[in-house]
């Protein structure tokens, strides 16, 4: 289970958090877009379903924390958090809006060999703020009986109240 957080460095609140979860010793990966796309059609969405329909995504002002503490009860695991920076985005100076994002990934392993990693102070404030849109991706079961699950979270809000709580139950996404 993926939970990806969609930040901005040139946003206010976005590059804060950044250099703060940097700060903390949070691991920085940088790719291309080729090999994102790679691991994206691999891991997600060659066979991945839409939780919330096509046409719209669940929003504004989605917090995911209550869905974190569904998947803790029941046995998911954080592993290593990390940031991932597009290198291609580094590089291109045509659309200057665009360098600096960045993606916050926390994954969640289930069973008996997932091991668990302690969140930042700053990954676990930016698990209480709201964000303007979130797309749930569901995949069919693999070969290996593992079935992957994405939680897509951008536009961060700040000072907004939650409308919104993601919620996690035996395989089902919903919200309260």
């Amino acid at each position: 289970m993926l939970l990806r957080y969609h930040l901005s460095d040139s946003s206010k609140f976005g590059g804060t958090f950044l250099k703060e979860i940097i700060k903390e010793g949070v691991r920085v990966v940088e790719r291309t877009a080729v090999r994102q796309c790679e691991i994206y059609t691999k891991n997600m969405f060659s066979t991945g379903i839409r939780v919330f329909g096509t046409e719209s995504d669940l929003g504004p002002n989605v917090v995911a924390d209550a869905a974190i503490e569904d998947l803790d009860k029941v046995g998911y695991r954080l592993g290593e958090v990390h940031i991932i920076i597009s290198y291609d985005e580094l590089n291109r100076e045509s659309n200057a809006e665009k360098i600096g994002a960045r993606v916050l990934v926390l994954p969640f392993e289930y069973g008996p060999s997932a091991t668990s990693t302690t969140p930042t102070d700053s990954t676990l404030l930016l698990l209480e703020q709201p964000f303007l849109s979130c797309r749930v991706w569901t995949n069919l079961i693999d070969a290996d009986g593992s079935q992957v699950h994405c939680v897509e979270l951008t536009g961060m809000q700040f000072e907004v109240e939650p409308k919104y709580r993601l919620h996690f139950a035996n395989s089902i996404w919903a919200f309260s």
